[in-house]
């Protein structure tokens, strides 16, 4: 299996396009964890608030009475702490867990979703609710090149580059409906009665990577006020990280500053409000395919 153009072995099926030839980068595997004192989190998934504790055998994710997970930069080791769904805890791996084995392998993290267009990548940022998964979404249906959705990977070289995820896409049912998308050929994303997965085109199992061009940052809608404007500063991107903040201690949080900053400084950073309703939207997607 591949997703972040790794090769990975993994004892459940995680529905990831193939790997590549070539060793494995990532093993999954269950076993027995022995958890440290952990502490809670500001992440919640599945109705759930996720814990954290950071020991020299690895950092570990806990949804009480669900799962726990031991990770390092090679190997995520789960354990079932109730009868959980193999959808609901391939969820798990692939959100929060993949995202701190990425962030150890000195990817820049980010909770946001990406597109390719014209061989570069441009990255969707905002608040939870407003719209980045349905933007991408419109654009996947008009046939963009989704690169990643909920979580991006940059590779922060000069210039940094954007990695693949895995091919798909969670949203909501209201959304499906709005933008035209049957939805009984979406399958249970086991995070809401209401959330789905959608498919796509896989690009994962490729090799590439797509330079950074901009970074998008959607604001809600405001009846009279349509203008974009720029913003200024790697503060904004701090907002967006996607992983238990206690990874981002004083040394660590100065580093991801000067990253943000250095990112920043080749990457265009603009605010756009999100359409009022799914007819603008289909019109933003347009009007991009002419940039």
């Amino acid at each position: 299996m591949r997703a972040f153009n790794l090769n990975i072995s993994s004892d459940i099926d995680l529905l990831l396009p193939p790997a590549v030839s070539g060793q494995y980068d990532v093993n999954i595997a269950q076993g027995i964890i022995t958890l440290p004192t952990l502490e809670q989190t500001k992440i919640f998934r599945a109705g759930a608030q996720a814990l954290y504790a950071f020991h020299h055998s690895g950092h570990f994710l806990v949804w009480p009475n669900m799962v726990a997970l031991q990770i390092t930069a090679n190997n995520i080791t789960y354990q079932k702490l109730g009868n959980i769904p193999i959808g609901l805890l391939r969820i798990f791996i692939l959100s929060e867990a993949i995202g701190i084995l990425l962030h150890l392998r000195g990817h820049f993290m980010l909770h946001a979703s990406a597109l390719e267009h014209q061989g570069q990548a441009t990255v969707f940022l905002g608040t939870p609710g407003a719209g980045k998964s349905t933007t991408v979404t419109a654009f996947a249906k008009e046939g963009f090149n989704v690169l990643s959705d909920d979580l991006v990977a940059i590779t922060p070289h000069s210039p940094a580059t954007v990695i693949p995820a895995f091919p798909e896409i969670k949203i909501w049912k209201n959304t499906a409906e709005g933008l035209g998308i049957d939805v009984s050929s979406l399958s249970p994303a086991w995070e809401g009665k209401d959330k789905y997965i959608m498919k796509l085109k896989s690009s994962s199992s490729s090799t590439n990577t797509y330079p950074l061009k901009q970074f998008i940052i959607i604001i809600p809608f405001v009846e009279h006020n349509t203008n974009s404007s720029e913003l200024i500063g790697p503060v904004e991107l701090l907002k967006y990280f996607p992983l238990p903040h206690q990874l981002l201690n004083p040394s660590a949080l100065k580093k991801h500053f000067e990253v943000s900053a250095s990112i920043l400084s080749t990457t265009a950073l603009v605010t756009v409000q999100r359409p009022a309703d799914f007819n603008k939207l289909s019109k933003y997607v347009q009007n991009f395919k002419n940039l």
